[in-house]
């Protein structure tokens, strides 16, 4: 390819024109630009963007298509292709007179097209306008590319939606389905076909290290970094995972993998099939088709989330027979579900934001509030519309780790706890209502009962004790509470209640089995 200093394209032999992509430095790629189509290959798959419906107006389609290379040159990935194909196709199939200028074009007219049209193209369109705007081109106004990055894109957050409303076949996994899932993945299958393997790697792949599927999907075929211990100690496994989006370029980052996984992957490795592939394709990851059939996806040098992510969906519906607790139908396993129900796993046992998006590795700090939201106070009035399950056992099925820490135990004589208020004219308990024992030496910080349940270990539950009566407390302190605050806004303290319940019932339930096991 030569370069075209003058307008920063560049030419074939034949004279076509391209832009040259450099989103990911260490694999460049060349897009043709004077053609109807631009194509490109990227993460394994095909991306395009149609220009021939644009064509039809050739001022606004010559001012989009400046714009456009510039973006793909300098900004964006090829696979901004995709979204730009369907933003503008879609936009002047709106009836409106598209061969004249922006000039005539209102903020109010500009709602009206803006209802048509998904939040990607929004936020497309969105951005071109401001760029047009700014450049004073096909005129656009500046006044209204401010007002209109005022709008949302989105009504809502729809990608992370149903995490939020923990959706039973396309939200979070609960900590039954995840252990159910985990004990599958973990399973020593015999004679278990190449591909059925490959696929129970990568969803323990994304399982330990919670990356995008394009991130695993791009790890070199060096990129399981085995160091080995002194005599006598395991081995340490680490993968080196690329960027992705923004990060593209920026490095590579070291993760820690179990010594059981990083086995597995070497053992898989060693397969000649398997090796053949990833040497062929510099790939860790590789993907071979049912009974060594060759898959489409080698072509492009790359199996592409989309491809990784039916096959998942497929194996967990034929082949895993995990059947979900909450839906009574074979479970629906995807890459997506499985790195939000790690996230979410994250957000229940208490780690912050920050902690969240770093690990994620968000561009924004404000998508990890959907898995803080998820276990949190905005999910509350979903829960109350959504279930009747009640106070505290929402939390009971969902966490991977329950709340109560301590033991149970039979009556003791020392450091009584008690219910902080309780109406002792009740027919049903006794003044004090003692429900177990502190046995920790010293002084003790926290909160007596409500820290006491919620996870400190020095607790000792009697199992006499009816810890009902507790629930019933915690149930009517959180009414108390929630009729003082109006119901208008949940904070922090209705999730604190949640967890107190969730604890009292595994006490119940723990004590139930005592019994039933004498």
């Amino acid at each position: 390819m030569k370069e075209d200093f003058e307008t920063g394209l560049f030419l074939d032999e034949a004279g076509n024109k391209f832009i040259k992509n450099e989103f990911d430095p260490d694999k460049p790629v060349f897009i043709r630009v004077d053609e109807d189509k631009w194509e490109a290959i990227w993460n394994g798959r095909e991306v395009a963007c149609d220009w021939s419906k644009v064509n039809e107006y050739a001022e606004l389609a010559r001012v989009l298509k400046a714009i456009s290379i510039e973006k793909l040159s300098n900004e964006n990935a090829p696979n901004y292709l995709t979204h730009i194909n369907s933003a503008f196709n879609n936009l002047v199939k709106i009836d409106m007179d598209w061969s004249k200028d922006f000039s005539s074009l209102t903020a109010s007219g500009w709602l009206k097209v803006w209802k048509h049209l998904n939040p990607h193209e929004r936020s497309a369109i969105r951005t071109y306008y401001e760029v047009m705007a700014l450049e004073e081109l096909h005129g656009a106004k500046y006044e209204v590319s401010v007002e209109m990055s005022e709008w949302k894109a989105r009504n809502d957050v729809v990608h992370l939606k149903q995490v939020v409303m923990w959706n039973p076949t396309s939200g979070s996994l609960t900590s039954i389905e995840w252990e159910m899932i985990r004990n599958y993945l973990e399973m020593d299958i015999p004679s278990e076909d190449l591909q059925s393997r490959a696929l129970r790697l990568f969803c323990r792949m994304a399982m330990e290290t919670l990356k995008r599927p394009s991130q695993i999907l791009k790890i070199k075929s060096n990129g399981l970094i085995e160091i080995k211990g002194k005599e006598g100690t395991p081995s340490e496994f680490f993968l080196r995972i690329p960027g992705v989006k923004g990060q593209t370029g920026v490095g590579l980052k070291s993760w820690q993998i179990t010594e059981t996984l990083g086995k597995d992957l070497t053992s898989f490795s060693q397969h000649p099939v398997i090796r053949a592939k990833q040497q062929k394709h510099d790939l860790l990851f590789v993907l071979p088709g049912a009974r060594g059939a060759s898959l489409k996806w080698e072509e492009f040098g790359m199996v592409d989330a989309q491809t990784i992510g039916s096959n998942v969906r497929q194996h967990f519906k034929h082949k895993s027979k995990i059947v979900s607790p909450r839906t009574k139908a074979p479970i629906n396993v995807t890459p997506y579900r499985i790195r939000h129900t790690g996230a979410t796993a994250l957000a229940l046992q208490g780690f912050s934001r920050q902690e969240i998006q770093d690990v994620l590795e968000h561009d924004s700090p404000m998508s990890a509030d959907a898995y803080i939201n998820a276990v949190g106070s905005d999910l509350f009035p979903a829960i109350e519309k959504a279930s009747d399950r009640g106070l505290g056992k929402i939390f009971t099925v969902l966490s991977d780790a329950y709340f109560f820490k301590g033991t149970i135990t039979d009556k003791t004589t020392s450091a009584p706890i008690i219910i902080p208020s309780i109406d002792i004219t009740s027919e049903t308990t006794q003044a004090p209502a003692i429900v177990g024992s502190c046995g920790k030496e010293g002084v003790c910080n926290i909160h007596p009962f409500w820290g006491c349940y919620n996870g400190c270990e020095h607790f000792m539950a009697w199992k006499e004790f009816d810890h009902s009566i507790s629930l019933d407390y915690v149930d009517e302190e959180f009414h108390r509470w929630n009729s003082a605050e109006g119901g208008k806004k949940r904070t922090k303290l209705s999730k604190d209640f949640d967890k107190v319940a969730a604890a009292i019932r595994e006490v119940i339930r723990a004590i139930d089995e005592e019994g039933s096991r004498a």
